[in-house]
């Protein structure tokens, strides 16, 4: 096992100064974010203004996903700053592949769980069946989570992020412990993700304070999360 230099604790104040070292990205996560949450609420069908802002909220999506794959990319890589928010293609290019891995990963949890409820169909006993679902989507977000560092460590390709001996061999060279941190901080970033891009909505804020609250608070924990999570998968 391949010892690392730091413990959890020094890893959490490295990635809180890390999120607070630059306020050009937590202005551009943190207004990205924004638009994200607040357009996802507006409805104009299939209108030619429905169909750009729904092009646009594509591209600010993958722009989240590319910015929040290259800190973990420059991270495994040694940097001690927030990436630089300046090529943009670069940025979405990342965000593609990194999509493409997420739907890939969400198309194997769909299948799983597809032959899960038609096992359930022929032996029915819901306990399996809630069981079943937990054991798959805690297997399968592991191996997601695993996907992100063991790309990072190689060359960042697609097919990477589904190389099961790759990120198996990965997983022994970091030790127990250590995949544990990994699971705990990537399962964080999971959770600020998903509640800063689905849960902030500045239609429903009735106070300015609260609003701005969660305009820099919302990328700065994007930013933590995900640094804490890289920094859990660097090989010393």
């Amino acid at each position: 096992m391949i010892e690392h230099t730091k413990t959890f604790y020094e890893n959490i104040i490295d990635s809180l100064r890390f999120a607070l070292s630059d306020k050009v990205s937590i202005i551009v996560i943190g207004v990205i974010l924004t638009l994200i949450s607040t357009m996802e609420y507006y409805d104009f069908g299939y209108t030619g203004i429905g169909i750009i802002i729904n092009i646009i909220l594509i591209i600010l999506i993958l722009f989240e996903s590319g910015y929040s794959s290259k800190i973990i990319e420059e991270t495994i890589a040694g940097s001690t700053k927030p990436p630089a928010i300046g090529n943009v293609m670069e940025i979405l290019k990342l965000g593609v592949k990194e999509s493409l891995v997420l739907i890939g990963y969400f198309m194997i949890l769909t299948a799983l769980t597809t032959l899960t409820y038609i096992f359930h169909w022929l032996f029915p006993s819901i306990e399996i069946l809630i069981i079943t679902n937990i054991i798959l989507s805690a297997v399968l977000l592991i191996f997601l989570q695993s996907s992100l560092i063991y790309r990072a460590h190689k060359s960042g390709k697609v097919r990477e992020g589904f190389d099961l001996k790759g990120i198996f061999r990965l997983y022994s060279k970091l030790g127990f412990k250590s995949c544990f941190y990994l699971f705990v901080a990537g399962l964080i970033a999971q959770v600020v993700i998903v509640s800063s891009v689905f849960n902030l909505s500045s239609l429903e804020f009735a106070r300015i304070i609260r609003f701005i609250l969660k305009f820099t608070l919302a990328p700065i924990c994007l930013i933590f999360s995900l640094r804490l999570f890289a920094l859990q998968g660097t090989i010393d």
